[in-house]
């Protein structure tokens, strides 16, 4: 019996230095970047959910949806580093956030995304341009597998939105250009196919078209467990 109680005491201990070890893992800079990209998945979040109010366009819906997905990734880092979660309590609302900086821009995008439709699918791809561009970064700059490896996937679905976007432009006979990736960059995601989970079914233009995704069906309007990006 005592061998079976040193045993679990050996275990436990083992245990607490692991999970203690896995915590120290995350210097400042890591719970920086975790606080800052939570808030920047919101302002995304945020921004289409207003949007699709104005407008109801299913990319708008879609997205929008997405981006929470974005967010609970994120979450989860957050909850399992300990880190203090900027958007709870007040900051759950839309368009209050703890960073002043990204409340302005949640700001100016839904005053210039109320001008036209337009307005808001250019807003909507410029601001995926920014978070892709901050998330390539903020990935380079960490050590910690799973910060990195969450934000390579969060890559990913804003690439996808991007694409969304700018197709969705290109159906109103507009050439969207490039604001803040590089023109190779840009060229480069524009012109490859989606990746993802389910993130994006096939979609044919028309209001809301036939789309299927990988886990599930989207046909007259009746939503499957894929999202349809690209229809009006």
């Amino acid at each position: 019996m005592k061998k079976i109680n040193c045993f679990l005491i050996l275990t436990v201990l083992c245990f607490m230095v692991v999970t203690s070890n896995s915590y120290s893992q995350l210097n400042q800079s890591d719970k920086d970047a975790l606080i800052f990209a939570i808030q920047e998945e919101k302002v995304a979040n945020n921004f289409y959910v207003a949007m699709d109010k104005i407008y109801g366009l299913n990319v708008f819906e879609n997205i929008s949806r997405s981006e929470i997905t974005h967010m609970n990734h994120i979450k989860s880092l957050i909850e399992k580093y300990g880190v203090d979660n900027p958007v709870t309590g007040s900051y759950e609302a839309a368009g209050s956030f703890v960073d002043a900086g990204l409340e302005k821009i949640y700001e100016d995008l839904v005053r210039a995304g109320s001008v036209s439709v337009t307005e808001a699918l250019r807003e909507s791809a410029t601001f995926e341009e920014i978070d892709i561009r901050d998330l390539t970064g903020l990935a380079a700059a960490t050590n910690n597998s799973d910060i990195k490896s969450t934000f390579n996937l969060l890559i990913n679905g804003s690439e996808n939105h991007l694409r969304a976007f700018v197709r969705n432009l290109e159906s109103r006979g507009i050439d969207y250009k490039p604001q803040y990736l590089s023109k190779d960059e840009f060229d480069k995601i524009v012109s490859s196919s989606n990746s993802g989970n389910g993130n994006r079914g096939n979609c044919n233009k028309g209001n809301r078209g036939n789309c299927n995704g990988s886990n599930g069906n989207r046909s007259n309007g009746n939503r499957g467990n894929g999202n349809c990006y690209f229809t009006k």
